[in-house]
């Protein structure tokens, strides 16, 4: 109950601090320039710029004051884009009491679509003699990405040093929205990461003793290592899968799995009793805190990019869309190479092409979002293997802690488009631990040593150098 209080306690605070304010975010800092214009009401500067968030409502430029220069009334024109066919809005300020450096604010009514849009505005000056100037900071072209200046509707290779104000109850409104409407995509998402594991292990049910996290990890590991076990199988067969199979196969296995949870349910009481008292157990608290937060970061990072980054990721998100086209493991690469064979490692694509088949997101998104998913994922097995080679759960916490917040990798990966990769070091630390089973057992066990095979043929399927460590792992 205290935790439970304390935890509603908390969150209490944090949206009352979110609906409060403004929200001034420093977008383009870089100052190292100074941008001048007549004060001819024909003359104007301006700049194009991403909002990073719903409720965009001021707009603040750092002003600079050359010598001689009084206070003046500026008009600000927001335009929804460089071609904009509506009417701009309009702020008026004045530099009146300001000093060198400052930022001039211009506010409007909140604009609660902002997130993520392009837009444009133009700085003019009201009332002042056409012989005076006013000037801006700025910084070079390549200090803000997402934008440039324009003089007199002419692009510049510069940047003005502005600042965006966000209305903190649209911010959270906004907020709030995204997260129920993301609500169906993240129930699809666990039930391609946990039923198929989750149903296999009912069945063979092997004997395994681990903590709920741990379990967690190796379904979700087991369920990744059945997809390109799977369209790969299906390669040599006329079945050819779709956004309706796929659910329909899901059926089945989920139908299979009730038949299995009511076949073992004796065995499963023990089992849920056991792993129900580790709910509340600080270890596992601290564990989900740590996992939330890493998979909030690495989403939130990737959003409102609308396809993959750099060259790896174009490869990945051809080969997806090949099997997206094809309806399981194709055999050759046309249309989009003229090459007769598939024997690049493929295990990345087809969980891309199912997660696909599940959310509805186009490829290079699927790509992209899947990515983060499995870099969240990495997360959950650094606890596995900090829990079960270090002996101690707050051992897997302090790894969880390491790869999810602190180390740069693997969430750097995002940068590189090395998924591949990681879906490989995702299904390696499972076949680690799947062994390490296996070798303990005093008396082996089939259902094991078929989850070791199952697991082997994934990760050769995914990634031809991480398997590389298997050997290197089992041999000592």
């Amino acid at each position: 109950m205290s935790v439970g209080m304390g935890s509603g306690v908390v969150i209490l605070l944090i949206l009352s601090w979110l609906s409060r304010g403004d929200w001034i975010y420093p977008e383009q800092l870089n100052a190292s320039l100074t941008l001048e214009i007549p004060v001819d009401g024909d003359k104007s500067l301006g700049q194009t710029f991403v909002a990073s968030q719903a409720g965009l409502q001021g707009i603040g430029v750092r002003i600079h004051f050359p010598e001689g220069a009084g206070g003046q009334k500026l008009q600000l024109l927001l335009f929804d884009g460089m071609e904009a066919q509506q009417p701009p809005l309009e702020a008026i300020a004045s530099t009146q009491g300001l000093q060198d450096g400052d930022f001039v604010y211009f506010k409007f009514k909140p604009l609660p679509a902002s997130r993520h849009h392009y837009y444009y505005f133009t700085l003019h000056s009201l009332g002042a003699a056409s012989e005076q100037t006013i000037a801006f900071y700025g910084g070079p072209l390549e200090s803000y990405v997402n934008g440039s200046v324009y003089e007199n509707g002419v692009p510049v290779d510069v940047q003005m040093a502005f600042h965006l104000n966000y209305h903190r109850p649209t911010m959270l409104a906004d907020f709030i929205k995204r997260m129920i409407t993301g609500v169906p995509f993240a129930l699809v998402t666990l039930l391609m990461l946990l039923l198929p594991g989750a149903a296999l292990l009912v069945w063979i049910s092997p004997k395994l003793e681990l903590d709920l996290i741990e379990y967690l990890a190796l379904i979700s590991g087991i369920s990744l290592a059945a997809y390109p076990v799977l369209l790969y199988a299906l390669r040599y067969t006329p079945v050819k899968l779709s956004t309706p199979t796929i659910f329909g196969g899901f059926v089945i296995v989920a139908f299979l799995f009730g038949v299995g949870v009511w076949r073992q349910r004796r065995q499963l009481i023990g089992i849920k009793r056991n792993l129900g008292q580790q709910i509340f157990s600080p270890a596992f608290i601290a564990f989900w805190v740590i996992f939330v937060l890493s998979l909030a970061v690495r989403l939130q990072v990737v959003s409102g990019i609308e396809i993959p980054l750099l060259g790896d990721s174009y490869h990945h998100t051809m080969i997806s869309q090949l099997i997206v086209d094809n309806g399981r493991v194709p055999n050759n690469w046309e249309p989009y190479a003229p090459m007769q064979s598939m024997n690049y490692h493929f295990g990345f694509h087809t969980m891309v092409a199912v997660f696909h088949w599940l959310t509805g997101l186009t490829v290079p998104k699927s790509v992209l979002f899947f990515g983060q998913i499995l870099n969240a994922l990495a997360v959950l097995m650094a606890y596995l293997l900090g829990r079960r080679f270090g002996g101690n759960a707050w051992v897997g916490v302090f790894a969880a802690l390491i790869t999810g917040l602190i180390s740069k990798y693997p969430m750097y990966y995002v940068n590189w488009g090395r998924y591949t990769q990681l879906a490989g070091q995702i299904l390696l630390p499972v076949l680690a631990v799947l062994t390490w089973q296996l070798l303990e057992q005093k008396k082996k066990i089939r259902s094991l040593f078929a989850l070791n095979i199952l697991l082997i043929v994934a990760l050769a399927l995914t990634h031809y150098r991480v398997i590389l460590f298997y050997p290197a792992y089992v041999l000592p």
